[in-house]
């Protein structure tokens, strides 16, 4: 099972250097807001929602709603943790070039 999820995540790794610009354009054209692109590149799916909100001085009501805007436009998973759920971004915005 481990070797299988090596070469998932290999490929995905692949889809992600063949696409690059398509996915930077997409995650452009739906987050605009610097605050908000912060808020996307620090959801790892380890910090909770009030570590965010600290981090990117967005309350917690607009971080769940982005949470849930980025999960319906693919960019984003969300993790199920105890009784509640964090977000986890797919993309990592210094890889792509979008955030230093």
């Amino acid at each position: 099972m481990e070797e299988i999820n090596k070469k998932l995540d290999r490929l995905f790794d692949l889809i992600i250097f063949v696409n690059k610009e398509n996915i930077k354009s997409y995650i452009l054209q739906e987050i605009t807001d610097n605050n908000e692109l912060q808020l996307y590149q620090e959801s790892d799916g380890i910090k909770t929602i009030n570590q965010l909100n600290v981090i990117t001085g967005i309350s917690t009501g607009k971080i769940s709603l982005c949470w849930d805007k980025w999960e319906k436009l693919g960019i984003m998973e969300k993790i199920s943790v105890g009784t509640g759920g964090r977000g986890k971004r797919l993309f990592d915005l210094k890889k792509l070039g979008i955030l230093n």
